[in-house]
């Protein structure tokens, strides 16, 4: 992943800074050629820092576009140039003192066993290569333009687990679902059904959050639980929305109300819109999910939830969200967290997308180097579809060796 690489390169340079002071060569003048790499290789480490925020978000997106994937392809390549680079001067280091050391031991021999060599005996002076300057420039440059180039892919520079504009992705969701295109979520489903009615039917609110990474399948499990026959027995009302990154209390509200009643809701203040959705959850038994939840502020949290308080009927809500602590402001029972599919789950998915469904001449030739490619996908769902949905009526064999290659 380019975030070990990025990383690496980042704790190489910082060591490389520290070491200027350590090995006393700091710059003695701003002409001085190493006051121009320690300026360097400052600038470089900010840019590093730079990038190795938003990386999280590039290499999820890696998989939907093109464009993440060269910008991610170009950031490996200028990343090893740099390791490259800072590795030729950690040999100058290294041999710097395996010299200094034996200059320490050839002075301590001609000295009386009771006189103590001087202080200035242990500076170590690290020889830098001439062209390290030009090259650690050079290198930064081209990490910068990298890292500008994130504006234009409009990735959020935030703490590596923040979402990507949603103007740019996802689309947003619904309760639809082709349930033959599912693969290996039976398990999952009954899991999330179980903890669904773990409290029973009692009035009161329960909230059974679903949490894993992107891509992992948790959209799809929602969709199966709300769509099963027997649990939309057990139901008055149900309702889908869409969440996102933005958790707008008066939107979400309106959209709560439009979806459980299946009609438009023409209110825009919120005082009156909760007095309406509490109205309409009196004393019934209700299913929402709010899908794709970022949300960390507990006050917004209480905000949505009280009509369905003061309602008080019955409530049970599916929560999807990607990290614990989005799911510990709203939940009641304990998280499920999906598996990965298996390679066998993984690979009848594969099948659907790439050949759709059909046995045919062209699936046994390509079978090995699509049974390869879908181990490269670790069982993400959402990878093996896309990769099979891209490849879908591509029958030349190279094309499909390139895929496995990226």
């Amino acid at each position: 992943m380019a975030n070990t690489f990025v990383s690496s390169i980042l704790s190489k340079a910082s060591q490389i800074l520290g070491s200027f002071q350590r090995w006393a060569i700091s710059p003695s003048s701003s002409s001085d050629p190493r006051s121009r790499i320690l300026r360097d290789l400052k600038k470089l480490e900010r840019t590093l820092t730079r990038i190795q925020a938003v990386l999280h978000d590039a290499e999820e997106r890696e998989i939907r576009e093109k464009a993440i994937n060269l910008w991610l392809k170009e950031l490996k390549e200028v990343a090893y140039e740099a390791e490259d680079v800072l590795d030729d001067y950690y040999y100058e280091e290294l041999q710097a003192q395996v010299e200094g050391r034996g200059s320490r031991k050839r002075k301590r021999a001609e000295k009386d066993d009771d006189e103590e060599v001087s202080d200035s005996s242990s500076t170590i002076v690290v020889s830098i290569p001439d062209d390290m300057g030009d090259r650690i420039r050079e290198i930064r440059e081209r990490f910068d333009e990298i890292s500008e180039d994130r504006e234009r892919l409009r990735l959020r520079e935030e703490d590596g687990e923040r979402r990507v504009l949603e103007a740019v992705y996802p689309a947003p969701t619904s309760h639809m679902v082709e349930e033959s295109s599912i693969y290996g979520r039976e398990h999952n489903k009954q899991k999330v059904i179980d903890l669904l009615f773990s409290e029973g039917m009692k009035n009161g609110i329960s909230v059974i959050p679903i949490v894993g990474k992107g891509g992992l399948g948790k959209t799809t499990i929602a969709q199966l639980v709300y769509n099963d026959s027997k649990v939309k027995e057990c139901f008055d009302l149900t309702g889908w929305v869409c969440v996102s990154d933005d958790f707008n209390v008066t939107k979400l509200t309106k959209d709560i109300i439009e979806s459980i009643t299946q009609q438009s809701c023409v209110h825009t203040l919120l005082s009156i819109l909760q007095n309406t959705l509490e109205a309409k959850v009196k004393g019934k038994k209700v299913l929402l999910v709010l899908d794709d939840v970022w949300n960390e502020q507990r006050s917004l949290w209480e905000s949505l939830r009280r009509p369905f308080v003061l309602g008080a009927g019955t409530v049970r809500i599916i929560v999807t969200c990607r990290n614990d602590s989005v799911a510990k402001i709203m939940q009641t029972v304990h998280p499920h967290h999906p598996s990965y599919l298996s390679e066998d789950k993984s690979w009848s998915l594969f099948k659907h997308y790439a050949f759709g469904g059909q046995d045919s001449e062209e699936q046994s030739q390509l079978a090995d180097v699509g049974k390869q490619i879908v181990r490269k996908c670790s069982g993400l769902p959402l990878a093996v579809k896309t990769i099979g949905s891209l490849l879908r009526g591509m029958t030349d064999q190279d094309g499909w060796k390139d895929e496995l290659l990226d």
